[in-house]
């Protein structure tokens, strides 16, 4: 429910009406009652009537095209959007009438600016009624603006014009980004494979969303500045008329303050308050480690600042051995025993996809403890990587698997079976008969300690 209609009653609009219905609607209205449509008119009391109507229009438009003075004018009604009135503009000059004109006049140009050289014979700059010149004069003709500020220094005012349109681009386009949120997130050989999707919970500062970042509900304008952020004080001494301005102590230099009992009830006048969200993390199949997921503008708000990024960069868990990536290839190694590395069968193994493998060996295949077999196409995905596109496996890596053989254990077997192996596996050839006086009995200790071991690559 909108508490006061009046500012929608003059552009012509419901309450309902959206951004682009207002801005058409205002500048039927403003082409209508600007000043340069009157300036035949004799009666120099219609012309300003006129020309009120205008600032009038303006001011509501201002009101309305924003949608936090909206929503505070809608809430509050006119009292509430006059005192959060913007008063930069007004502060340039030091004329009051003067100050409420330029700023209408300076919002109409900014918005149709090029309708008013068909419009109004083709004049730029602000243009008033010749009666009222003298209540619009420059203040200060020393300084070579024209006699006339409104008439004869059209170059000044649309260079003015012309700068605060750019100062506001420029300063749209400096709002500096807000630090990103970085997270590093390990995740299995399988993950990489199959690809997977992880639930984060991520706490962030967000703009109070019941008083949209002005940390209260309504804001008045400050009695010792009367709104301006500025205190002048006036002094006559003799002939001599001095006049000095300072930042107003009482409310900083903002003009406007938050009275205690309108204080946010949500965010307590922090304006920004905590919010926990739930991020999506998804991983495709076959990303390569270091492959960063990125959730834009979802770091911490705030103020005049653009938010910077979530982004969740993927490792791979160097703590699971099972299988290791090596590019788009895997490799895996696979304990068998020794019979059957000698009789050769079946091996079973399972792979990340969940399925089993079962691989074929040959008798006496395998020869020692470093023999690798490549299995074709059971490696990691390969999948199209252009931006824009999802992606999709065209292929697939190698599996390699070092096979190592496992000997029995003391105790495993019987004397029996140790003859028959023997038996099996003795090699002709006896042991030569060596001179005793060359020979020594040792023996040798199965305890050694892990930083005695010698690097195998030094063994002949």
């Amino acid at each position: 429910m909108v508490k006061d209609t009046r500012l929608y009653d003059m552009l012509h609009v419901s309450t309902d009406a959206d951004e682009s219905q207002i801005k058409k609607a205002y500048r039927a209205s403003a082409l209508k009652y600007h000043p340069d449509k009157v300036k035949n008119v004799k009666d120099e009391v219609a012309r300003r009537k006129s020309t009120e109507i205008f600032q009038e229009m303006t001011r509501a438009y201002e009101i309305l095209s924003d949608k936090h003075r909206r929503l505070e004018y809608d809430n509050y009604g006119d009292d509430a959007s006059k005192s959060s009135s913007v008063t930069e503009t007004s502060q340039a000059f030091s004329q009051p009438g003067q100050n409420m004109f330029s700023q209408a006049e300076m919002i109409f140009n900014n918005l149709f600016g090029d309708d008013l050289r068909g419009g109004f014979g083709g004049r730029r700059g602000i243009r008033v009624p010749g009666g009222a010149s003298s209540f619009f004069q420059n203040p200060f003709p020393s300084f070579g603006f024209g006699g006339d500020f409104a008439n004869g220094g059209d170059d000044f005012m649309m260079g003015g014009i012309s700068g605060m349109s750019q100062n506001q681009n420029q300063q749209q386009q400096q709002r500096r980004k807000g630090r990103d949120i970085r997270h590093t997130l390990y995740c299995g050989v399988a993950d990489f494979y199959n690809g997977r999707k992880i639930m984060l919970s991520l706490a962030r500062k967000v703009i109070c969303p019941k008083c949209h970042g002005l940390g209260g509900l309504k804001e008045v304008n400050c009695k010792g500045c009367g709104g301006s952020g500025v205190q002048v004080s006036e002094s006559r001494t003799g002939g001599m008329y001095q006049r000095s301005s300072m930042t107003c102590n009482l409310c900083g230099g903002a003009g406007k303050y938050i009275p205690d009992d309108c204080i946010c009830p949500e965010c307590h006048g922090a304006q920004l308050k905590d919010k926990k969200e739930i991020l999506e993390v998804v991983i495709p199949r076959g990303v390569s480690p270091g492959y960063n997921v990125v959730f834009d503008k979802g770091a911490d708000e705030g103020l005049d600042i653009i938010p910077g990024d979530v982004i969740i960069t993927i490792q791979e868990d160097n703590k699971m051995k099972d299988f290791v990536r090596h590019g788009d290839d895997l490799l895996t190694t696979v304990k068998i025993p020794l019979c059957k590395a000698i009789c050769g069968g079946m091996v079973a193994i399972r792979h990340l996809n969940g399925k089993t493998l079962n691989v074929y060996l040959g008798r006496s295949e395998i020869k020692s403890g470093t023999d690798v077999k490549v299995i074709k196409n059971r490696g990691m995905p390969i999948t199209t990587n252009e931006p824009g596109m999802s992606r999709e496996v065209i292929g697939y890596g190698d599996l390699y698997v070092k096979f190592e053989v496992v000997l029995p254990q003391p105790g495993e077997l019987d004397e029996r079976q140790y003859e028959q192996i023997g038996t099996a596996l003795l090699p002709d050839a006896e042991v030569p008969d060596i001179d005793g006086s060359t020979t020594e009995d040792v023996v040798y200790t199965s305890e050694v300690t892990s930083g005695s071991i010698p690097d195998p690559n030094s063994f002949p």
